[in-house]
């Protein structure tokens, strides 16, 4: 199987799993764990440019849905701190260049997968 294909299978499926969301609370687990993944990607010390671009965008992107999914008026001082960890990783992803070290990336990943977490446990 070429690398073009399993591309295209990947982008089919992710369509598939969007389309059957439904529930806010999936969307916003989906989100965070594509941003997780995106920064994994862009973390890697070997990484083709287009796909360091592409994880670059997916994470804008998933960044810019989580923030703009905060109630701030109701969600008081937890929607305020975590604005500040998207607003962090937002800049950290916005900095990042490819084939550099990045420990904010990583801080980032450990941010999220504790967000992943504790989100799992809400329902």
């Amino acid at each position: 199987m070429s690398f073009v294909s399993v591309q295209r299978t990947y982008a089919a499926a992710t369509r598939r799993e969007a389309e059957e969301l439904t529930h806010p609370h999936e969307l916003i687990l989906v989100t965070l764990t594509t941003l997780r993944q995106s920064l994994d990607l862009m973390s890697q010390q070997v990484i083709e440019p287009e796909l360091f671009a592409r994880s670059k965008s997916k994470s804008l992107t998933a960044i810019y849905i989580l923030q703009t999914s905060l109630d701030m008026d109701r969600g008081g001082e937890i929607a305020q701190n975590l604005f500040r960890v998207y607003e962090y990783c937002r800049f950290q992803v916005l900095n990042s260049k490819r084939l550099e070290g990045h420990a904010g990336i990583t801080l980032c990943i450990n941010l999220l997968d504790e967000l992943i977490d504790a989100w799992n446990t809400i329902k």
